[in-house]
């Protein structure tokens, strides 16, 4: 039924185009004033799109930085840490206890792995290193390990693989981490 009421209305609209001028540019000035209307509807949407995106973007990008501040290294104590080589890669080990306010979501490493280290030339009465000596990096890399340590907590972790490609062989290697980046969830 609403099928036929349409189609006689749509051919009442073009029989009285066809027979009057003024209706036929009421029609027209109808259309374009609709064209118009719905472009700027349409850009009316688009800016908005635009803006909560913005919007989207800055929120993630605040707590990007807010999860990678908020606890910092000092807040963490690292034990047993161990630098394990299996077959084809290494993964680094160890417990992390959070003593920070905030939950522990990952911890980034820059792990080094150096060679002919010479021996300190120490106190004997202190046995402190007078003159730091010199060592040669022949591996660096990146270790990441995603591990959940609520506050006040200790957890063990894993890194995953870390390749150090190109590093040559060695008889006396010694290898040292440093934390370069804390993320809390």
């Amino acid at each position: 039924m609403g099928w036929l009421i349409a189609t006689i209305v749509l051919i009442a609209l073009i029989w009285f185009m066809i027979v009057s001028p003024g209706f036929r540019y009421f029609i027209v000035a109808i259309v374009v004033l609709g064209g118009l209307a719905i472009y700027g509807w349409n850009e009316s949407e688009q800016k908005d799109y635009e803006r909560r995106q913005q919007e989207a973007a800055q929120d993630r990008a605040a707590h990007e930085r807010a999860a990678l501040s908020a606890i910092s290294r000092s807040d963490l104590a690292l034990e047993k840490v161990q630098l394990k080589k299996g077959s084809s890669s290494w993964t680094l080990t160890g417990n992390v206890t959070n003593n920070s306010k905030h939950h522990l979501g990952s911890l980034e490493f820059k792990v080094l792995i150096e060679d002919n280290c010479p021996l300190p030339e120490t106190n004997k009465d202190w046995a402190v290193d007078l003159v730091p000596k010199k060592c040669i990096t022949i591996g660096q890399d990146i270790a990441r390990a995603r591990v959940s340590v609520p506050p006040g907590q200790m957890r063990a972790f894993s890194s995953g693989p870390i390749s150090f490609e190109g590093m040559p062989e060695t008889n006396s290697p010694r290898w040292r981490y440093k934390i370069t980046e804390t993320r809390s969830d």
